[in-house]
């Protein structure tokens, strides 16, 4: 199946075309001072999406809002990670 027959398919399972765009921008974020808090804020929101019973016909998590976390020559790569850690969250719960 392709991408397009994924998302058609989905937007009738959920009966929207609702596409919920996970993008953290670290100032921009209430309550969020620091990249744990913001990591917590952006779990908490897809655990709460769950729990309402609501459901988005796709999430879309853009790989640069989480790369801009990362240090590579560091080896820090904690935005990759939080980046990972969402999408199984989001295959767990949807």
């Amino acid at each position: 199946m392709n991408y397009i027959d994924k998302l058609k398919n989905s937007a009738l399972e959920s009966g929207n075309i609702v596409c919920m765009g996970l993008d953290p921008v670290l100032g921009a974020m209430s309550n969020a001072g620091s990249f744990d808090e913001m990591a917590s804020y952006l779990k908490k929101l897809i655990e709460s999406i769950s729990k309402s019973g609501l459901k988005p016909a796709a999430f879309k998590p853009n790989i640069g809002y989480y790369a801009v976390f990362d240090s590579p020559y560091e080896g820090n790569f904690q935005g990759s990670l939080l980046l990972r850690d969402i999408i199984l969250e989001l295959r767990d719960l949807f």
